[in-house]
């Protein structure tokens, strides 16, 4: 048995460091088939106490590691989730941005 200890004043990083992980059941994941829904659900989760996200482009882009938004499959995964998954989404295109609004799925349980 190893015992582990760590320095107090590491203590406040650490616990910022794990509150950035989102709360959600990773077997949620293996239920999605969409490359889209797969990226987008655990992203979201992590805001989904926030009423809207605003995301520009270029980081969608990285986000999803594409090259060009595909609005379909983005659509696709709005589907998927709203079908699968604790929460879902809805999104309006404004300039250069992508407003996503997040709710919870209480027809999921």
């Amino acid at each position: 048995m190893h015992k582990v200890t760590s320095d107090p004043e590491l203590a406040p990083s650490l616990q910022a460091y794990f509150n950035g992980f989102p709360k959600y059941d990773p077997s949620i994941l293996l239920k999605l088939k969409n490359t889209y829904s797969l990226t987008l659900y655990p992203f979201l989760k992590q805001h989904e106490k926030k009423d809207s996200l605003s995301v520009d482009f270029d980081t969608m882009l990285l986000l999803l590691e594409v090259n060009k938004l595909d609005f379909k499959a983005i659509e696709r995964a709005q589907k998927e989730l709203k079908e699968k998954t604790d929460i879902y989404f809805e999104y309006t295109v404004e300039g250069e941005k992508i407003i996503f609004g997040i709710f919870k799925n209480d027809q999921i349980k």
